[in-house]
């Protein structure tokens, strides 16, 4: 496994946070209430990665997520199953929101399960990201679908 793109990594990675925890809503913290899988692709110094992620978010600006990372990468993948735990809230129209952890349940490279040793490093590549603050623009909102703007990335999330 390269590990040349831990900032690639990093980043995809932030953005997978961002897409759960900035999943969905109108300017207004109600409108974003309640459960969303939100899905993106994105294209970033030639590394294509996707997200699933499903992700709740509750009244007292605390949210949760669980989904899955996918970077492609030179013919090669690696697929992360995380969740994170996080706090949100809504300025005009911009969604912030900071991880406060992250649980690394599972990393496959090329379908194969990494050791304990091999998480570790990854995860020691992840913990960065936690507690970085984070901004992303609600494009447009309905009670089932939302459009969101993360770096150039659309998401797009349903109920």
């Amino acid at each position: 496994m390269v590990l040349s793109i831990n900032k690639t990594i990093q980043t995809s990675a932030l953005a997978f946070l961002i897409i759960g925890i900035s999943a969905c809503g109108t300017p207004t913290s109600e409108a974003i209430l309640g459960s969303w899988n939100c899905k993106s692709q994105l294209n970033e110094d030639g590394m294509i990665g996707s997200y699933d992620v499903d992700v709740t978010y509750v009244s007292s600006g605390k949210s949760s997520l669980m989904g899955t990372m996918i970077l492609n990468e030179n013919n090669n993948t690696m697929t992360f199953k995380l969740a994170s735990n996080g706090e949100w809230s809504i300025h005009n129209d911009l969604l912030e929101e900071t991880a406060s952890d992250l649980t690394l349940i599972s990393l496959t490279y090329n379908g194969t399960e990494l050791s304990t040793a091999q998480k570790n490093e990854m995860r020691a590549i992840l913990d960065p990201i936690i507690s970085m603050n984070s901004s992303s623009k609600i494009i447009s909102v309905t009670d089932k679908k939302m459009l969101l703007e993360n770096e150039g990335d659309l998401v797009t999330c349903t109920r």
